[in-house]
């Protein structure tokens, strides 16, 4: 009886850290994409304030 019990406890282990493993891994690709998104900003950010200045030189001619 111990011995089915130690299997099952061993079985659950294993699947717990598959998906503990899994949850890390989405972490990681949730903190990538928001590093992504954070430079996307950024450059659409520099982007809008090219366009800015662009239609106020063209205002001006």
């Amino acid at each position: 009886m111990a011995k089915k019990e130690n299997m099952v406890i061993g079985i659950s282990l294993v699947i717990l850290l598959i998906a503990v493993g899994i949850s890390y891994q989405n972490y990681q690709n949730a903190k990538q994409a928001k590093k992504q998104i954070d430079e996307l900003n950024i450059v659409i950010e520099q982007k809008n304030t090219q366009i800015i200045k662009l239609i106020k030189s063209i205002k001006r001619r």
